[in-house]
């Protein structure tokens, strides 16, 4: 008798073993959200922003440009703004599922300033996909943001088909020899009036391997909010090139760099595509430690000199 119950317990015991294993096995696992305060529903903190925050008072709140608050429906803080209250659907749209409170911007010109902005831990050599939802507030057409890693614009930017109709954007990257990078979405618009936007729903997550994700580079990528050298945010806002930075100007912008007189510029290699072009004004020197490919336009005014340094 004693050896039947001894062996009745053990075939329960495997039998409620087996059991728990296929529940967990069937329990769906949500990858964790290294974003924090994604959906701002904790109000304005987690994040960083070269915007200025200003309480969500009423509908002149925020004016002038360069503004930022938190609101769940933007036309309350600005009289031109649509009501795109993130728990109703325009048509098309693909609304964030948190609901409520968004980070709402009133779009700053010239420069490509972060309107939000929060460092995250990752491990190396993994593959992360990044989430938002964003939605043009005022005139679609003029909605130009972008997304940074660091110093490196990531995957396609923020551009808007319709206003109040909430877009969701995801893009995939590999962190290399990262251990924390710099998320940002930044302002890449050179226009002053209408380039407003709603986001919410901020997530970073592990993902599975995937063939098709961007990497981090260190590349230098000419922006051209104005033809200055020496303005950081012509190179995405950390800093200008050195004699250890690679240099893109791509072609298709309005504004390409000169380097003033007199002034010195340095890079590692300088990639000047076709379409683009790069001035040195007079008594200019342009120092490259590596190489310079040019299929564009490089035009050297009097006295201005290129000093190819050879130490790369």
């Amino acid at each position: 008798m004693q050896h039947f119950f001894t062996r009745f317990s053990l075939e329960y015991t495997q039998k409620v073993i087996l059991l728990l294993l296929c529940i967990i096995v069937g329990v769906k696992v949500e990858a964790q959200n290294l974003v924090t305060n994604g959906n701002f529903s904790s109000g304005n903190t987690g994040f960083t922003s070269e915007y200025t925050y200003v309480a969500p008072l009423n509908n002149t709140t925020l004016y002038p440009e360069g503004l930022y608050t938190l609101t769940s429906n933007p036309v309350s803080i600005h009289n031109l703004f649509c009501s795109a209250a993130s728990i109703s659907s325009a048509s098309g749209s693909t609304v964030p599922p948190s609901g409520g409170t968004m980070l709402v911007g009133n779009g700053y010109d010239g420069s490509s300033k972060k309107l939000w902005a929060q460092t995250v831990s990752l491990t190396p050599n993994t593959n992360y996909t990044f989430t938002f939802y964003a939605v043009a507030l005022t005139d679609y057409t003029t909605l130009s943001f972008g997304l940074y890693g660091n110093c490196t614009r990531l995957g396609q930017d923020i551009k808007a088909t319709t206003t109040c109709g909430w877009k969701k954007y995801t893009m995939t990257f590999n962190s290399g020899v990262l251990t924390s990078l710099e998320l940002s979405i930044r302002n890449i618009s050179l226009v002053t009036s209408g380039n407003d936007i709603g986001i919410d729903d901020i997530s970073l997550v592990k993902d599975n391997p995937a063939t098709n994700y961007a990497t981090i580079s260190d590349d230098f990528i000419w922006q051209g909010y104005t033809t200055d050298w020496t303005k950081a945010d012509n190179w995405g806002s950390c800093t200008v090139p050195t004699c250890s930075d690679d240099v893109v100007i791509p072609a298709g912008l309005t504004n390409y760099p000169i380097l003033a007189s007199n002034a010195t510029g340095a890079v590692r290699s300088m990639t000047i595509q076709s379409g683009a072009k790069v001035t040195l004004n007079s008594g200019s020197e342009l120092q490259v430690c590596g190489d310079l490919l040019n299929s564009g336009t490089l035009t050297t005014n009097s006295t201005a000199t290129i000093t190819m340094m050879g130490t790369t």
